[in-house]
């Protein structure tokens, strides 16, 4: 069996070396290739079937030399990765230099709280300042800590995209909805709302996330069309209707427009009265038939276009 195995190997690479001697010969002039396949021919090798391990040995001195001409190999690159955030708080100037020697790409930094944006930014700068230049974080959200609202995590995406630039560094932001898996109540749906979140406003994250893949990366006029250019207009998304966030080009100049003028049409009691519903996330018909208010009611309608319409 070991020699039956061997003889089928030795096979296999001659069968190799004779195809690829003969991609070889397509990307000879023609001087080179005559002389390349008199040698061939001399020492056997234009078919596998006669060919040797002798033959290819002697054919090296003169086929060396076309093959380093011909076909060009690119420098392998390492790197490492350790599948997991540094602790930001721990990630000094000394510390992001010994991390830059190892060759670290990406460098993962968890940015789940808003109040440690001072000590993230510093992170950040300490490892550029290293030449670290490809870094990942992620952004927890929709958990029931009092930073944890929609503004902040605008805030903290807002960061990455500005030290990017500022920087120029690449960093890509995974925003992770949060949700209590070890939680009886919780473990067998995806229900969880956070204390500072409801249906519509997780909902508008995901939305804007599946055209962006799950991540954001650097571009700061693709966030500002993604999120907002600021936080007014990051406000104004997380409230908009779901089908006109996901068809965002499609709606932008009429539908969106049309919805955003008999929104902000509506008094402050109009509005409180419309907010539960949609932070709720309920638009049946049922739902906006109980609903007295006409302009209210006008406005509740666009929460129903369906997003592959």
């Amino acid at each position: 069996m070991a020699r039956l195995s061997t003889t089928s190997n030795m096979s296999i690479y001659l069968r190799k070396m004779i195809k690829l001697y003969d991609t070889l010969a397509v990307k000879l002039d023609d001087d080179t290739i005559g002389d390349f396949f008199i040698e061939r021919e001399r020492l056997g090798l234009v078919r596998y079937e006669t060919a040797t391990l002798e033959a290819i040995e002697n054919l090296d001195g003169f086929v060396a030399p076309l093959f380093a001409k011909h076909f060009k190999h690119k420098p392998l690159v390492r790197y490492i990765d350790f599948n997991q955030g540094v602790d930001l708080r721990l990630l000094t100037s000394t510390k992001a230099k010994r991390l830059a020697e190892t060759s670290i790409r990406p460098l993962r930094i968890a940015f789940d709280d808003w109040s440690l944006h001072v000590e993230y930014e510093k992170s950040v700068r300490a490892a550029a300042n290293e030449g670290i230049t490809e870094l990942s974080n992620y952004l927890l959200y929709n958990s029931d800590t009092d930073n944890d609202t929609p503004l902040n995590l605008y805030r903290r995406m807002r960061i990455n995209v500005d030290l990017c630039e500022e920087l120029d560094i690449s960093t890509y932001s995974f925003p992770m909805k949060y949700h209590p898996i070890d939680h009886p109540e919780y473990f067998n749906n995806r229900d969880y709302i956070g204390t500072h979140w409801n249906r519509q406003y997780i909902r508008a994250i995901q939305a804007v996330l599946n055209s962006t893949h799950g991540k954001i990366g650097r571009g700061i006029s693709f966030f500002n069309e993604a999120f907002g250019a600021n936080e007014e207009e990051f406000q104004k998304i997380i409230i908009m209707p779901e089908a006109l966030i996901v068809h965002r080009m499609k709606y932008k100049d009429n539908v969106t427009a049309e919805w955003w003028s008999k929104w902000t049409a509506l008094s402050d009691e109009q509005r409180d009265l419309a907010k539960p519903i949609i932070f709720a996330y309920n638009f049946t018909d049922t739902i906006l038939d109980s609903v007295n208010d006409t302009k209210v009611r006008e406005v509740l309608h666009y929460y129903q276009i369906r997003r592959n319409r």
